[in-house]
């Protein structure tokens, strides 16, 4: 519930962050119905209260809404957008990525980085998968070379967290030297 995520936020912010991600999950609720924009609106609004850009996040992959279309939805209720790397790859390859970038590159905040593969994998060690790192970066320092990152891997070892931080870093400083 809303009153459940302004708590969500108020103890974020207390705590220093200023951008958080959500999911926009639509629950059974048609994307293009107001009834989901003005869910998204309000999350939006309450982050603001808490100076926290709440950044929605690239999930289409995952079964919500659709890459082709979260830019224009996150658009109209003046939100933020998370390109979660691996998932809007395995969704749409670079070319969706580059037609998000093109269209709604200046309201991506955030990243999250992983590798994925088509079969089904997802939340992999950068490098470990099919995800096209090399041709991403090269939109991300055009578009978004201000956005943050999370490394986004799903493991306890630390070594794969750091190499796959490693990766991206030299995959973004291979850009700007070329």
């Amino acid at each position: 519930t809303l009153s459940y995520l302004d708590s969500v936020l108020e103890a974020a912010s207390a705590l220093g962050a200023t951008t958080a991600v959500a999911h926009p999950t639509r629950r059974g609720i048609a994307p293009s119905s107001e009834q989901f924009h003005e869910q998204l609106r309000s999350l939006v609004e309450i982050g603001h209260t808490h100076d926290v850009t709440v950044c929605f996040e690239t999930t289409g992959y995952a079964g919500d809404l659709a890459l082709d279309r979260v830019g224009a939805t996150i658009d109209d209720v003046d939100g933020a957008i998370c390109l979660d790397i691996g998932y809007a790859y395995l969704e749409a390859g670079v070319s969706g990525i580059r037609t998000l970038l093109t269209q709604y590159g200046d309201i991506v905040e955030h990243l999250h980085v992983h590798d994925g593969r088509h079969r089904g994998d997802t939340h992999i060690p950068v490098g470990s998968g099919d995800v096209a790192m090399a041709d991403i970066g090269s939109l991300l320092q055009e578009f978004v070379p201000e956005a943050t990152a999370t490394i986004e891997v799903f493991t306890n070892d630390a070594a794969h967290l750091t190499d796959s931080r490693q990766r991206f870093i030299e995959l973004i400083e291979d850009v700007d030297s070329q």
